[in-house]
């Protein structure tokens, strides 16, 4: 019952200056939204890069063709990787099961008349469950070995690239107009994740065609864009996705890439990525990203706690005849203790669930229009609130004890 009464009137004594006591929780309200902002960001920052990286899995090692940046880097005709490099690859590397080539074919692509940006890949049918993708609805069928074989011409689209080229329309059974070639819709694909093989190609948002059927139709030369004066290029494999093993050799794999390319290409137009690697820094970046804000957040509580601090003492020498006549009555010093202590631990409760609330809605905000991706954990919110109940806590604790340290009769004689 004594708690209950002391939290009732704590409760009446921040009522009595309601202004006095938001300006002094605002340090506090402050301090939480940023940290709940600012984490919720960093969080879907981390989601996004995990999920990209989680695509295509830790058990990978990608490989790019790069434009040339080392020896005879000026002869641009003929760059990256190539069908030499995948066998070897293959067949070298007792580490690595499978090297599946992507080739982006730059070859406009026409539906229905009309001219797209969509890009068009070859590639070959282990690319799909390589990189989780699948047919949508079960409906239509993947790349066989007869389409390889025969040379047929059909092609795969993303579930985005269809809705893009026919709308609403079933897509099964059409075709599309590739240069001068028809080729016949067979599946949609569908990429749960939406990753993308390269910069601006997401698998959801492109059409794919057999490879080999790809470079017998179109070769391997690359146009150059209308009004470049530089000569046509050739790059046979533009993306690699070696399979690896045992993920624990996936360095030493790596090392061992990376000597036989040096070799193979002294022109260093080649580029390794190993998204275990990727994984590991994106870890270490977060937690450098959260070391900050902790830092941060932990300035502006400790300005908001100075501030309830120095509110708490101004409110024991403005209520000392309360204190004095409380005392009178029958109330131990511990009860003046606790009602102080109360006050200062509520005017922090609040204004962490206001800060709470309003770095929430600062989230929302970003992520509706920044477009960025943001993670608000369970986690943050209560790590906030008792960091917040906390700083109220260890800054009340000195004005409850200076005002149950009181004279009652010193108390009672003050104005």
């Amino acid at each position: 019952m004594r708690l209950r009464t002391t939290f009732r009137m704590s409760l009446s004594s921040l009522g009595t200056h309601p202004f006095r006591a938001t300006l002094a929780g605002l340090g506090v309200v402050f301090g939480v939204g940023a940290v709940i902002a600012m984490l919720a960001i960093g969080e879907g920052a981390r989601r996004e890069a995990l999920r990209q990286i989680d695509a295509l899995g830790i058990d990978k090692i990608i490989l790019r063709s790069v434009p040339a940046s080392g020896k005879g880097a000026q002869d641009t005709s003929f760059y990256g990787l190539t069908w030499t490099d995948r066998d070897h690859l293959k067949h070298q590397f007792e580490n690595i099961t499978d090297a599946i080539p992507v080739r982006k074919m730059n070859q406009y692509l026409f539906a229905n008349s009309r001219r797209t940006d969509i890009n068009v890949l070859g590639v070959t049918p282990e690319f799909f469950p390589v990189t989780r993708s699948r047919l949508l609805d079960g409906r239509g069928r993947g790349f066989t070995w007869i389409d390889i074989r025969d040379r047929t011409p059909v092609c795969l689209v993303g579930k985005a690239a269809a809705r893009t080229l026919f709308g609403f329309e079933d897509p099964l059974g059409r075709s599309l107009q590739i240069r001068h070639q028809q080729f016949a819709i067979i599946g949609v694909i569908d990429n749960p994740i939406d990753y993308s093989v390269t910069s601006g190609c997401a698998v959801n948002n492109s059409v794919y065609l057999p490879i080999e059927t790809a470079n017998d139709i179109f070769g391997y030369m690359t146009p150059r864009a209308p009004g470049n004066a530089s000569q046509d290029t050739r790059v046979e494999i533009d993306l690699l996705i070696a399979v690896v093993t045992d993920v624990g050799q996936i360095e030493n794999t790596a090392a061992r890439l990376r000597s036989y390319l040096d070799a193979a290409h002294p022109n260093a137009d080649y580029a390794v990525e190993i998204p275990l690697m990727l994984l590991r820094q994106k870890e270490r970046t977060q937690r450098i990203f959260s070391i900050v804000m902790g830092s941060i957040a932990g300035i502006s509580l400790l300005v908001g706690g100075i501030g309830i601090m120095n509110i708490m003492l101004a409110n024991i020498y403005e209520r000392m005849r309360e204190i004095g006549t409380r005392r009178a009555l029958g109330a131990k010093r511990r009860d003046i203790l606790l009602q102080f202590l109360l006050e200062s631990v509520l005017l922090t409760a609040f204004g962490g669930m206001a800060g709470v609330a309003g770095g929430v809605g600062l989230a929302r905000i970003v992520e509706r229009y920044a477009g960025m991706p943001v993670g608000i954990t369970l986690e943050a919110i209560v790590v906030s609130m008792v960091v917040s109940v906390g700083t109220g806590v260890v800054f009340g604790t000195f004005p409850a004890w200076k005002a149950a340290q009181l004279n009652p009769i010193d108390a009672l004689r003050s104005e």
